[in-house]
């Protein structure tokens, strides 16, 4: 299934770019700030015409602005990467499928390509790297939960290589000027303090 692993290690990378991305960009909040505006002085002409639903359109309005100010569906303010920390409720939420083991292969998966040099452009490498704090991340639970990331038997197997990795690659391109410091990532894991809270140790 490596195929399929690949095309998820894609799709984690894309959508944690577009988090970022959000975060980073202060032009995104505005456009949306001018565009609320604009809609706020539509609305009054679109009152009068019937054929305009005018609840729906004050209810996307509202959609956007909580998702462009990093408010989640749980109501809770996130002051970043409100998008990947969706993703991880939902992850936690699957009950039907052992995701855990999934996320852990795709983990292996990224570390054995790395290992071996199997990839072919810049981009494809550091999408790789990329994607280890992220699936960490994604497998950490709460404190006192199933998965503790830095005790996992599995997951400490592989710490020796994600060790070297992270203090080789400790800060990776993103997107065009932006970079990402690796370790930053996986400093939100709710277990790092419990760990030492050293990325590289």
């Amino acid at each position: 299934p490596e195929g399929v692993y690949d095309a998820l290690v894609k799709l984690l990378d894309l959508m944690q770019k577009i988090d970022n991305l959000k975060d980073a960009k202060s032009s995104f909040k505005s456009d949306f700030f001018t565009y609320r505006r604009a809609l706020d002085k539509c609305l009054v002409q679109l009152r009068e015409d019937a054929q305009y639903d005018i609840q729906k359109l004050k209810d996307e309005e509202t959609a956007v602005n909580n998702f462009v100010t990093n408010q989640g569906e749980d109501g809770k303010s996130y002051k970043n990467l409100l998008i990947f920390s969706t993703l991880k409720k939902r992850v936690k939420s699957v009950t039907e499928a052992n995701l855990g083991e999934i996320l852990m292969e795709i983990l292996e998966h990224c570390l054995d390509y790395l290992d071996a040099g199997r990839y072919t452009t810049p981009e494809e490498k550091y999408r790789y790297l990329r994607a280890l704090p992220h699936l960490l991340l994604l497998l950490d639970d709460e404190q006192g939960g199933a998965v503790n990331i830095f005790k996992h038997k599995r997951i400490v197997k592989m710490l020796p290589k994600l060790k070297t990795l992270f203090k080789r690659y400790s800060v990776v391109p993103e997107y065009g000027d932006i970079a990402i410091e690796l370790g930053s990532i996986l400093q939100l894991c709710p277990n790092f303090l419990e760990s030492g809270g050293n990325p590289a140790d």
